[in-house]
């Protein structure tokens, strides 16, 4: 398995490697972390009078970048060594552009499995409509993207809470998250925060039984979660059950939809307390 780790140098992305490691100890995955560097945009046509003095400053960006270059591999190098990486394979890389750009091309370069990042779960103007790093992440990786928070780790054999609709999902979407909970031996529970169109909870427990068969599940609990708020009843849910990661199918929606319709993975990120495996249809 390549676990792909998101790294800018700040407290919560380093905290996110280290869940990383962990889950590559226990496994036997390796590690590839990348960094963004956003390239200014390229310049246009320029009047003959601005040329030298656009040549001169051409010259000076490239001269930061080299540097700038330098030092992030100096960076990633210095990181590597601080951490007790000895018995995993650790590969350090380099993209270029804005995140999305970036982070795009890494994996059609480089396929990874499972992606783990860290995020302070916290949401701006702005990010209602581009999003933060890990929900940017979330829509643009067709893989599940575990999202951290606060320093949180991760047992081995612990408890898995998948949330489910009662709709038709991807096989490949349900597989992740299903290898996800093998390569960790976690249990599992599966489970519907139910809606107020909904039928009777007889109805939908057996829809959850018939979920976790068609998908391949085979050692699960299923639950019918009471309406309500649905992070907090999720978050409940998380306590009452000693949740231990919380799974989430996402649209990938993002901008006006985003803000109109929400978004109950992106919720989980921000307000649960817990790590969230994301997946994306």
């Amino acid at each position: 398995m390549n676990i792909l780790v998101p790294i800018d140098f700040t407290p919560e992305s380093k905290a996110g490697l280290l869940v990383a490691l962990d889950i590559a100890n226990r496994t036997g995955a390796h590690i590839s972390l990348l960094h963004v560097i956003h390239e200014p945009a390229p310049v246009g046509v320029l009047p003959k009078a601005d040329l030298v003095a656009k040549q001169q400053e051409i010259n000076e960006e490239e001269h930061f970048m080299s540097e700038l270059i330098r030092k992030m591999k100096g960076e990633l190098k210095l990181l590597t060594e601080q951490l007790d990486t000895a018995s995993v394979e650790v590969k350090s890389f380099l993209a270029f552009g804005s995140y999305n750009e970036g982070l795009e091309e890494h994996l059609e370069e480089h396929p990874a499995d499972l992606i783990v990042m860290g995020s302070s779960g916290e949401t701006s103007i702005a990010e209602w409509f581009k999003g933060n790093h890990a929900t940017r992440t979330m829509r643009i990786a067709d893989i599940p993207t575990l999202v951290i928070k606060d320093n949180q780790k991760i047992s081995l054999g612990g408890e898995l809470l998948v949330l489910v609709g009662i709709r038709d999902y991807r096989t490949e979407s349900i597989a992740r998250i299903r290898e996800f909970a093998e390569a960790m031996r976690m249990n599992v529970h599966i489970a519907h925060v139910t809606e107020p169109h909904d039928l009777l909870h007889k109805s939908i427990s057996d829809r959850l039984e018939d979920f976790a068969r068609a998908h391949g599940f085979t050692d699960y609990k299923v639950h019918v979660i009471e309406s309500g708020q649905k992070v907090e009843q999720v978050q409940a849910f998380v306590e009452a059950w000693h949740i231990d990661v919380v799974a989430s199918i996402s649209e990938g929606d993002s901008g006006i939809a985003r803000l109109i319709y929400g978004s109950d993975t992106e919720d989980f990120i921000n307000h649960v307390d817990k790590p969230v495996l994301a997946v994306t249809m």
